[in-house]
């Protein structure tokens, strides 16, 4: 999946799970800000505030994992 910026912060009933394939970027998760490169794997608790920003000019490519059900709207 490619990752775009999500600017302002999201909660989900699920756990997340990100791996970055490519690409450099900044999470903030709660309060705390995690830099994404290539190899960073990153968890999100359920009903944490969260987003992204990727680095302009570079394609964040990831791979994303969610615990809820398929085709249950988020």
């Amino acid at each position: 999946m490619m990752l775009t910026n999500f600017p302002e912060p999201k909660t989900h009933k699920d756990e997340e799970a990100i791996y970055i394939i490519s690409g450099e970027g900044v999470v903030t998760i709660g309060s705390d800000d995690v830099k994404l490169t290539k190899g960073t794997a990153i968890y999100i608790p359920p009903n944490t505030p969260h987003y992204i920003k990727k680095i302009w000019g570079k394609p964040l490519k990831a791979v994303y994992c969610y615990s809820g059900n398929i085709g249950e709207k988020r």
